[in-house]
């Protein structure tokens, strides 16, 4: 999400006369900030909640994801439309955008850490499917 911020930001330092590249660097940048966020949550999910449950909580974070994302463009249309279509008025609502994002970068710090499961069922010194032959403890 901290890529996704940066890339927003690099639209708000944009001057009016900016190149498209310099926009196409930074949409891509956001684009990179989202791709890599966007996987993970999903398996975390997997692994977070029981395998009965997976097709209801899919359901809840796609639900949420589409509730997230129409609500993030309503904000930003609100903001650029109430002001006008001048180049400072996109740069607030890249700019709040922006902000939304870093929020979000700072409240996956609170989201719990990986299940790590153990590949031998829980036993100790077996040998672990990676590393056939290798007799260790876990």
């Amino acid at each position: 999400m901290l890529l996704t911020a940066g890339g927003l930001v690099a639209y708000v330092a944009a001057p009016a006369e900016a190149p498209l590249a310099v926009l196409a660097a930074a949409t891509a940048l956001s684009g990179l900030g989202l791709g890599l966020t966007i996987a993970p949550t999903m398996g975390s999910l997997y692994e977070a909640v029981p395998a009965a449950s997976v097709a209801r909580a899919s359901s809840a974070l796609m639900l949420l994801n589409q509730l997230g994302g129409v609500s993030g463009i309503a904000l930003a249309a609100g903001l650029v439309q109430g002001r006008g279509t001048q180049h400072g008025d996109f740069a607030t609502a890249f700019g709040c955008v922006a902000l939304i994002a870093v929020v979000a970068a700072a409240s996956a710090l609170a989201l719990p850490g990986r299940v790590r499961r153990r590949c031998d069922g829980g036993r100790r010194g077996t040998r672990t499917p990676d590393r056939p032959g290798v007799n260790r403890k876990l």
